[in-house]
């Protein structure tokens, strides 16, 4: 239709096209971002160079004192789980606070062996941490009598803030670790930096660690050890050799932590393709969309560009009175696509704890990335019909 009604039904197709091209980019970028952040994040802890082995069992002083003799080997320790693994074993701290009040917090406890720190490049805050030197360290608990409970604690830091003291304030102070009649009070001899447990959805965590370099059956069911930086594949084959001569017969079952970390957001690297996908697909139907109506509506305004050529209008100023109308409507549809975006990109990042800032620049680099689409699109067609000779235009009149 030639009509005013047919007009403003192409551009609010192109329109439509456009708030949904550049919804998606925003989605694209912000998804991006955020994964991003899970990788650049301080985590609190070293995930390079550790692999994790599991069952080890009752062989674990036999396994470690053959793969030490490895050089590439440079620790293994213990440990009931491991970073970007759920903590098992809860429990509750409680304090006195500076005006007589009892602070009492939701921990997660972590029971490792000696080198679990030192593994792990967990950073000591204040005091120290567990040492082969300082045998009451070995945290022995008794329930039945907790004044014969024996051994010490490293906390983490946000367990030391939410106890409302700091880092150097805890160390050789009391806590008082357990639920109901279960109550045993454990010195902490140092704090640590707080790690993310799990991934960066999920906020810091209070936790306490313990001691137990000879647990009972099952209890440090995670092996970890640490390679010297680019010796991974000797370290591989001496481990998977150690394996075979310690446990023959029973499967190996190794992991890295990098892996396990990387593993956490499988979800939204899914998620970042298939939003690559369709905004692609979005931005290609939308190019095809206004190349149509851009030819549609040059073609009914060339004998108004040749009036305008006669009348001395330059290419240029030719070319950007068509491209202006196109670049109205791309602004009218990122206008249109903002509120949307940010209202679902906006609930999607509430599932993280940790989460990129949804600030105007990401909604800016939208615009400005739609407007350059268009003026390619349309560019080359506004040029062509502005340097057409106005004679053949207007010959007709």
């Amino acid at each position: 239709s030639r009509g005013s009604s047919g007009t403003m039904l192409r551009k609010t197709l192109v329109v439509l096209q456009f708030a949904i091209a550049a919804a998606l980019i925003v989605a694209t970028s912000v998804v991006y971002q955020q994964m991003q952040l899970a990788k650049d994040i301080s985590l609190g802890y070293e995930r390079s160079n550790l692999v994790i082995l599991k069952k080890v069992g009752n062989d674990f002083d036999t396994l470690a004192t053959q793969l030490l003799s490895h050089p590439d080997i440079e620790t293994v320790v213990k440990s009931h789980v491991v970073p970007t693994q759920s903590p098992l074993s809860t429990s509750m701290a409680r304090m006195p606070s500076s005006d007589g009040s009892m602070t009492l917090v939701d921990i997660d406890n972590n029971f490792v062996s000696y080198d679990f720190f030192e593994t792990f490049g967990i950073k000591v805050l204040a005091g120290r941490a567990f040492g082969r030197d300082f045998g009451q360290d070995i945290y022995v608990p008794n329930f039945r009598d907790p004044s014969k409970s024996t051994g010490k604690m490293i906390i983490n830091a946000e367990l030391a803030k939410r106890l409302g003291k700091t880092p150097q304030e805890l160390v050789g102070e009391m806590v008082t670790i357990g639920t109901g009649n279960n109550l045993i009070p454990v010195e902490v001899v140092g704090v640590v930096e707080s790690s993310y447990y799990q991934s960066i959805r999920d906020p810091l965590k209070a936790m306490a660690y313990f001691l137990f370099p000879n647990p009972v059956g099952f209890q440090l069911t995670q092996t970890t050890i640490k390679v010297k930086q680019g010796s991974m594949m000797n370290a591989l084959s001496h481990i998977d050799k150690t394996w075979k001569e310690v446990k023959p017969g029973m499967p190996m079952a190794r992991v890295f932590v990098d892996d396990s970390y990387n593993a956490q957001y499988l979800n939204e690297e899914k998620q970042f393709k298939m939003l690559n996908v369709f905004a692609g697909l979005a931005i290609i139907i939308t190019c095809l969309g206004l190349f149509g109506l851009a030819s549609f509506t040059t073609q009914r305004r060339v004998k108004e560009i040749g009036i305008r050529k006669v009348l001395g209008a330059s290419r240029w100023q030719i070319s950007w009175l068509i491209t202006r109308e196109f670049t109205e409507i791309v602004i009218v549809a990122n206008i249109l696509a903002w509120p949307v975006a940010y209202y679902f990109m906006a609930d999607w990042l509430s599932t993280f704890a940790n989460r990129v800032d949804l600030g105007p620049v990401i909604f800016l680099t939208s615009a400005i990335l739609t407007v350059l689409v268009a003026w390619m699109t349309v560019g080359g067609l506004a040029f062509k019909a502005a340097s057409a000779r106005p004679v053949n235009s207007l010959s007709c009149e």
